[in-house]
């Protein structure tokens, strides 16, 4: 059995600031104003610095129990809690401060071998609590990416892997994993959520890869090869 704690305390001071010297340029004026930026194209000028400050504590942690079978086979299940630090988020608007993300983690793996065969299976389940998300966002007519709290979402998947030797210097490999990850559809009241049914950023929800390993000896060196298809 693993146990392991983690503690930190955070100072957290941000700033914003956007400068306007001398006249708008012909661009500037015909776009600037109707983005919103102004006399400036793109960003408002602001009367001096913005500034958003803040003092977190958090804890976050993880327990282990790995289990023997046998000299060959081994498995585990592992319980863990993850924290994205809060957001102090400043634009020409002032300062935001946004809630931690917060994720429990669930797993069961098992891992072996039978003779020149070593494989390993797992399964997950992901628990996120005001998970954060990057949007563009009409600010005063001016589009920014700025973070917000997408409230609650979930990951549930699944990933198995192998490698066969059919030498000592050449082997085969292969992995598959699946993975339904997306925003939840209701918060924790059933109440609907505005980005629910979203799916994360590159995580396809199937993926597939196989692929060669050849190590060979050259000389006093080596040569090695790593063709492979992944999908």
């Amino acid at each position: 059995m693993t146990l392991g704690l983690r503690a930190t305390h955070e100072r957290v001071s941000n700033g914003y600031e956007a400068f306007f010297d001398g006249s708008p340029s012909v661009i500037s004026a015909a776009l600037g104003n109707p983005l919103g930026g102004g006399p400036n194209l793109i960003f408002r000028p602001t009367d001096g610095r913005i500034r958003g400050e803040g003092t977190f504590n958090s804890m976050v942690g993880r327990g282990v129990l790995a289990y023997t079978f046998n000299e060959n086979v081994n498995g585990y299940a592992n319980i863990s809690r993850g924290r994205r630090p809060n957001v102090i988020q400043v634009t020409a608007d002032g300062p935001e401060e946004l809630n931690a993300e917060i994720v429990w983690s669930y797993e069961l793996g098992l891992k072996g071998l039978y003779r020149r065969l070593s494989y390993d299976f797992a399964a997950y389940y992901y628990d996120y609590t005001n998970f954060q998300v990057t949007i563009i966002e009409n600010q005063g007519g001016t589009l920014q990416a700025l973070t917000r709290d997408a409230g609650n979402a979930s990951a549930l998947g699944f990933e198995t892997s192998f490698r066969y030797a059919f030498t000592r210097n050449i082997s085969l490999f292969g992995n598959y994993g699946f993975i339904d990850a997306q925003i939840n559809e209701t918060d924790r009241d059933g109440n609907e959520q505005e980005l629910g049914g979203n799916r994360f950023r590159l995580t396809p929800r199937h993926s597939f890869s196989i692929g060669v390993l050849a190590d060979l000896p050259l000389g006093n060196g080596g040569i090695f090869f790593r063709p492979s298809f992944d999908l």
